[in-house]
């Protein structure tokens, strides 16, 4: 079956099954719109359906730029913010806090210049910025932990093997404290997890050596499969399906408006 798009809309489908030769068919429409204030039009260029999930850099080690477009089902919308940060008319500040509200989703993160312990154990920080970027790599995590791109929790030993700068995350939870080198910085981000990642892997279940990561195409559902594994953000961007006539507000996340406020 050939899907086509006679809209200004991108379209997509995925066939796939509730069950040994019962089939499903979900169809995908997307639509880009130029974010500006008051109402944001419908953009002449528009994102193309992502068939697979979308990494930075097309590295699969990296964090994801977009997650993949065609799942089962998401019982949940999904609200991911990718990109930059950016500080009030591209003066130079040492942390700003980005925010998106849109239905019941209101999350601000706390960005800070650069910093680590140096070779002394005395916490330096780096330059004032304009901009910096929402990747999970900025945020805290490593391997082992659900950020598994993230900068590793290791402010504890002080130093690094070799002596170098110890870097911390410059992703916080806004108003966190870094008081001393014990301080534990929580992973945040407003970005898509890879569905190999593991919060999202482990909303399989008992069913996560039955059905991996993208293994639908090939596999059944599984009956009672908790359809929230096919959700891309973290559990705080999740908000009921949108209408699509809600307000958006975005701080410090457009490079020419601090405080963004408009509507679809």
């Amino acid at each position: 079956m050939d899907v086509t798009s006679h809209c200004p809309l991108s379209i997509g489908a995925l066939f796939w099954q509730t069950a040994p030769g019962s089939w499903v068919l979900t169809i995908v429409c997307k639509a880009t719109y130029r974010l500006e204030p008051g109402t944001a039009q419908l953009h002449e260029l528009r994102d193309d359906i992502h068939r697979e999930e979308v990494f930075w850099d097309d590295d699969r080690t990296r964090s994801l730029r977009a997650p993949c477009d065609l799942v089962p089902w998401k019982p949940l919308a999904d609200v991911l913010v990718v990109g930059h940060a950016f500080a009030d008319k591209g003066q130079a500040v040492g942390s700003l806090v980005a925010r998106v509200s849109v239905a019941r989703v209101d999350k601000s993160i706390e960005l800070v210049r650069a910093r680590g312990w140096n070779e002394r154990g005395e916490l330096t920080q780096g330059q004032p910025f304009t901009k910096k970027s929402l990747r999970y790599e900025n945020a805290a995590g490593g391997p082992g932990t659900t950020n598994p791109v993230g900068v590793p929790a290791a402010p504890a030993a002080g130093l690094s093997a070799s002596g170098a700068l110890v870097r911390l995350p410059e992703l916080q939870p806004v108003g966190f404290q870094l008081r001393d080198r014990a301080s534990q910085v929580p992973s945040i981000g407003l970005g898509p997890l890879s569905l190999s990642w593991p919060e999202p892997l482990s909303r399989l279940g008992a069913n996560v050596a039955q059905l991996g990561p993208f293994s639908w195409r090939t596999k059944p559902v599984p009956r009672g499969l908790d359809l929230s594994c096919f959700q891309s953000a973290p559990t705080d961007q999740w908000t009921p399906h949108l209408r699509g006539d809600e307000t958006l507000v975005l701080e410090h996340l457009h490079p020419e408006h601090a405080h963004l406020v408009t509507r679809l």
